[in-house]
Formats: structure tokens, C-alpha cells, sequence
């Protein structure tokens, strides 16, 4: 029975170890990656679209269809810097840090906000970020404003 136990806490415990997860903040996030193994990167609710690190420092492969990424050390040693842009735009800075131990899964998840908890939301402050910066996104409607910027060179001329 003392086995039994023992044995059901040690596989708990092991899958326990191999998943990381982690909430999206600005800055860097560090997690520990396994040397041997592939370890596996997502990001919750969305898929990775880029990865940006330095060449040469580890392996890469990328699941289309899912949005996982597929990542392996080069070196037992360096840290890994890099940078995932996911397909809805959101950016995060990792620290990958090699160990010796199995694969692992890192699993990224959104923050939270009550203030754009819709896309819309996200969609409509974005947009004013964009305007504030005297530029207008690509597929929004510009018609009627070359009618109020000449209106007001009319009324500065005058």
C-alpha cells in the first residue's frame, strides 16, 4: 500500500514539474527548458504567429495547424532570449533557462481586463492609439475626413 502511494505521489509530482504556466506581463518571463527534450510553447486562446531570438542558440519547429512552437537548447548552458508575437498581436520576452530534466510545456495565458474584456474593446483603443500617432490604420474608413481637413485649411487661410 506505502508503494502504491509512493509511486501515485512521485507521477503527480513529475507531471506536475513538466507543465509551466505562466501570465503574460510586460518584461521578460523566464521558465526552465529541458536540454534533452523538445519543449512545447503556446500561448492560451491564440497561436504563435513569429518567434525573434538569437540564431544558432536553439531549434525551432512550429506547429501550424495548433500554434505551438517546438523548441530545443543548442547549448546545456546559455540562456535563451527570445520574443513570440502571437496571430492577435499580443508580444511576450522570454528567458529560457536550460536544465536537465524532461521535456516541458510552457503555457502562456492573457491578463485579464475588465476594462476591454471584449475585442471591440480592444479593437476601439487601439484605433485611438494609431490616430493620437497622426496615422489611420490600414481598412478604416477614411471618407469625410479630407472634407474636414480642407474646411479647416479654408477657415486657417481666411
Amino acid at each position: 500500500m506505502i508503494k502504491k502511494l509512493f509511486l501515485y505521489s512521485m507521477v503527480i509530482a513529475s507531471s506536475a514539474y513538466a507543465t509551466q504556466i505562466k501570465t503574460m506581463e510586460e518584461g521578460r518571463l523566464s521558465f526552465k527548458v529541458s536540454i534533452h527534450d523538445l519543449n512545447r510553447i503556446e500561448i492560451r486562446d491564440d497561436r504563435i504567429h513569429q518567434v525573434f531570438g538569437n540564431k544558432g542558440t536553439f531549434m525551432v519547429e512550429q506547429d501550424l495547424e495548433k500554434g505551438h512552437l517546438y523548441l530545443k537548447p543548442t547549448s546545456p548552458s546559455r540562456p535563451i532570449s527570445l520574443t513570440i508575437v502571437s496571430e492577435k498581436g499580443a508580444l511576450q520576452d522570454l528567458l529560457l533557462i536550460p536544465v536537465d530534466s524532461p521535456g516541458e510545456t510552457l503555457i502562456l495565458k492573457k491578463q485579464k481586463n475588465p476594462h476591454n474584456s471584449d475585442q471591440e474593446g480592444g479593437r476601439a483603443q487601439s484605433l485611438l492609439e494609431v490616430l493620437f500617432e497622426g496615422s489611420i490604420p490600414d481598412g478604416e474608413d477614411t471618407e469625410g475626413l479630407e472634407q474636414k481637413e480642407e474646411s479647416t485649411n479654408e477657415e486657417e487661410t481666411r
